[in-house]
């Protein structure tokens, strides 16, 4: 384990004054994983007066949570968290301990953590300290709680999508009794803010796709009793020669299906839109002779996904992503420059981008039926998408070569005539009826 300089220097400041100190948690986990670790915590024995007066002449010091042990000390510019050894008992809240108690040994501190691969520790020379087996478990691809899981869950049930996020980012498996556990106490996630809530899914939904998709068909039941109008979706026959799976089973293979983006809120954003894009066929669904059918369902749908997100408290900025990318999931994309100008002067690039890739995943989940012609548009459009992209092609106003300046030159008063001719002159361009070419966009709009 590479130990960072300035670790090495708070743990022996400690020491040097006859006090016992360790790194732990996930700094130690991830590098026994061996993945780089972000966050280097440090637990001690001493109190916390003690580290601030240990510290504070040379460093900054901040009192980040002292009256919980945590004092939070800054070298070069870099803050690392130092605990006093605690235990702690009653959550009343379901988050915060009633009661801290200082204790005196590292495996005291350890037994309070949620799992056992978060409850190793090491000191300065890279020796493990590991009286719960988390390296047990690391080895064995196992997620289990430390002691009793009901205990685990009542103190801070979070620790429910906690494990599920470790299990999906790092394609663990949760353990029999701790599994059992989340589910008998699943019923205590209705005490947890949906800001929390929402941060956890958020960060399982940026795991592997397959990882996520094994996570979410296992604990169906969880995700559904924090979003219950999803509950409807599962087991339900679509009936549907395009089909070959029920709507959840379908929803989830279009998860998984999904790819890794380069920015974590385009993957975000396309997995939560595949969550919830057929949420509303159980509700508008209609049989013929032909089978099962579910006209309306994307608005539907889009309708349905609203006040979810409102209640889960996710960005302005999130939902209206999500909502175009549900209500336009159906729509049909012609190959064409013409049809992929109006869909970018629509929706713009970034979402017309991540409708391509929701509309491949959704696509990938059904019958094979038509299948490949379907994925084969998808990539026509990326590839025209691409060469509009390339030679700066116009879809915007922005993109004209003339503006409401040049109109009010021409005699145009300042107002609304102005906006509708320069869109009039953009569909003409979009269209390929004229070349955005200053000249000609000045003489038409001359004539008009």
């Amino acid at each position: 384990m590479i130990i960072p300089i300035e670790v090495k220097q708070i743990i022996e400041r400690l020491e040097s004054q006859g006090y016992e100190a360790y790194i732990v948690g996930g700094c130690v986990r991830d590098s026994l994983i061996g993945s780089e670790p972000h966050d280097w915590d440090i637990c001690t024995n001493a109190l916390p007066n003690q580290v601030r007066d240990i510290f504070e002449e040379e460093y900054n010091v901040i009192d980040t949570g002292i009256q919980h042990g945590t004092v939070t000390v800054v070298v070069r510019k870099i803050p690392f968290e130092i605990t006093t050894f605690r235990s702690e008992s009653n959550y009343s809240d379901y988050r915060h301990p009633d009661e801290v108690k200082f204790v005196r040994t590292l495996e005291e501190d350890l037994s309070r953590r949620d799992f056992k691969m978060n409850a190793i520790a090491c000191n300065q020379n890279g020796i493990i300290i590991d009286p719960y087996n988390g390296r047990y478990d690391i080895i064995h691809h196992l997620i289990s709680c430390v002691g009793d899981p009901d205990e685990r869950f009542e103190e801070d049930p979070l620790r429910i999508l906690r494990a599920m996020r470790f299990a999906a980012k790092l394609g663990y498996t949760i353990d029999f009794h701790t599994s059992s556990s989340m589910f008998t106490k699943q019923h205590l996630l209705r005490f947890i803010s949906a800001e929390r809530i929402t941060d956890e899914l958020h960060k399982m939904f940026l795991s592997d796709g397959k990882s996520l998709y094994n996570i979410l068909a296992m604990y169906s039941l969880i995700i559904t009793f924090i979003i219950p109008e999803l509950h409807a979706t599962i087991g339900f026959n679509q009936n549907n020669r395009y089909h070959i799976y029920d709507v959840w089973t379908h929803t989830l293979q279009a998860i998984k299906n999904s790819p890794m983006l380069t920015s974590s809120f385009d993957t975000c954003v396309l997995r939560f839109a595949l969550l919830f894009h057929d949420i509303a066929k159980p509700h508008c669904y209609f049989e013929d002779h032909n089978g099962g059918h579910f006209y309306g369902h994307s608005i539907i749908s889009k309708d349905m996904t609203k006040p979810i997100l409102d209640r889960l408290k996710f960005s302005n900025v999130e939902k209206d992503c999500i909502l175009d990318l549900i209500k336009y999931h159906e729509s049909d994309i012609a190959p064409t420059k013409k049809s992929i100008k109006r869909w970018l002067n629509k929706i713009g690039e970034l979402k017309f981008r991540l409708l391509l890739e929701l509309k491949e995943a959704d696509t990938r989940a059904h019958s094979t039926i038509g299948q490949h012609d379907r994925l084969e548009e998808i990539q026509q459009c990326r590839c025209i998408l691409s060469e509009i992209i390339t030679a700066k092609e116009a879809f915007t106003l922005k993109d004209l070569k003339i503006n409401g300046n040049h109109l009010m030159h021409l005699g145009v008063s300042e107002g609304p005539e102005i906006g509708r001719i320069l869109r009039e002159l953009l569909q003409k361009v979009i269209d390929g009826e004229l070349e955005n070419d200053y000249n000609i966009l000045l003489a038409y709009a001359s004539r008009m």
